[in-house]
């Protein structure tokens, strides 16, 4: 291990002041240089932002796929405070590319540029779309991950390939403790390639109505070809579970996308004044007893950063275990406290039943994942709360409820206009 990673894991394992911590990883980061795809998008653009002006990295080039006036015009969109200063520093260099075509169809000059210069890969890029079939999401979210594994064989400097996979991953298991770990599906008696191939040639496999959404099973044959597939490159794959709003950084509440499934189930049950709508619940309840596992996305960008650091490989789930672990329930009552009295309705829209023959509503479809009760394991990350700075994950200053309540603010104004008194279902 090198000197600069051995200060990191110091730093790391024994928790440092505020201020020489931020020293620490800046210290670290400013001689590295990043490939990032999906730079655009939310985790992305949080990653962007950390990299570029907390921890003052020496160069990060950015994957678009038109152009860098496109990427930039995104970046105004979601981070408009933020984006002259990000590229102010110097450190952005766009490289266009598409990553369905071999070597992502960058350019020769650039290819080499990236096979010379990058230390870091952090593979962002993903359609993380419920709707796609098996094979749409295989061609989407598999093959190009394993197109730039083959790819990063050739960076001469690289000592880190971060993948950003999902938690949900394992949706074929039973609800309870999933751990930092490969599971294979019960149903499989086909090696990940096998299955692979199948669905190429097939459009799915046996094992793929196992899986919450084909896109999970896409990610699932990713997760476990980069292992199989490329056991020499420094490979760490990160699953988050469903990602909500920042708690502090480019800015509280960045959310660029706002299809958390809390955001998007608030907006539409304030839209709408529809009938009852049916939620399947665990065996033996008659609520959202479940966990309803979220974690805000600046916590996600940290735990990746963290364990860039760290330089260790294998699998890390950043999920609720390391900011609030909340039940449905507990959710529903939080957000019921920030309605307005005037856009409340007496009735409630959650229909609750364990009588799973009773078709659940639409978004109880869409989110299937959301009626479940995994609890993912994060001890590879809990000692990390001691690291103070930039990169923190310790929770001491933040309030939950306050989190929510502006969560709910923001939300309301967003649609005003077409809210009226008695709107609310909630």
């Amino acid at each position: 291990m090198s000197t600069s990673s051995q200060s990191a894991c110091k730093v790391l394992s024994d928790g440092v002041e505020s201020e020489q911590s931020q020293a620490n990883e800046t210290s670290w980061f400013k001689d590295q240089v990043v490939f990032l795809t999906g730079g655009t998008g939310g985790l992305g653009g949080c990653l962007v932002y950390k990299l570029a002006l907390q921890l003052q990295t020496q160069q990060i080039f950015v994957l678009c796929r038109t152009s860098k006036e496109r990427a930039i015009a995104r970046w105004k969109e979601t981070m408009p405070t933020n984006v002259e200063s990000i590229l102010a520093t110097g450190k952005i260099i766009f490289i266009v590319g598409d990553m369905t075509r071999p070597n992502y169809g960058i350019s020769d000059d650039d290819l080499e540029r990236l096979w010379n210069e990058a230390t870091i890969i952090l593979n962002c890029a993903a359609n993380k779309s419920f709707t796609t079939n098996a094979y749409e999401a295989v061609t989407e979210n598999c093959l190009p991950v394993l197109n730039l594994a083959k790819m990063a064989s050739k960076f001469s400097r690289l000592v880190k390939f971060i993948h950003i996979s999902t938690a949900y991953v394992n949706s074929f298991l039973p609800d309870g403790v999933v751990l930092e770990r490969s599971y294979d599906p019960p149903t499989c008696d086909q090696c990940p390639e096998e299955e692979l191939s199948r669905i190429l040639s097939e459009g799915s496999t046996p094992s793929t109505a196992t899986f919450a959404w084909p896109g999970a099973q896409a990610k699932h044959l990713a997760d476990e070809l980069l292992i199989s597939r490329y056991p020499s490159l420094p490979i760490m794959i990160i699953r988050p579970s469903f990602m909500g709003p920042a708690i502090q950084h480019p800015y509280p509440l960045y959310d660029p996308t706002s299809t958390n499934p809390f955001s998007v189930l608030t907006e539409v049950y304030l839209l709408d004044g529809g009938g009852d709508r049916v939620w399947h619940t665990l065996p033996g309840q008659r609520s959202a007893t479940n966990i309803f596992d979220e974690v805000p996305i600046d916590l996600v960008a940290n735990v990746i950063l963290l364990h860039t650091m760290l330089q260790k490989k294998g699998i890390v789930h950043a999920c609720a275990q390391l900011h609030v672990q909340c039940t449905g329930d507990e959710y529903i009552a939080r957000a019921k406290r920030h309605v307005p009295l005037f856009l409340r309705k007496k009735r409630s829209c959650f229909k609750f039943s364990e009588d799973l023959s009773i078709p659940q509503c639409l978004f109880a479809e869409l989110y299937r994942i959301g009626t479940r009760d995994w609890r993912f394991d994060c001890s590879r990350s809990k000692h990390l709360k001691e690291v103070q700075g930039a990169l923190t994950l310790n929770l001491d200053e933040h309030s939950f409820e306050e989190y929510i309540e502006k969560r709910m603010k923001e939300i309301i104004d967003r649609i005003p206009l077409a809210l009226e008194p008695g709107t609310s279902k909630l």
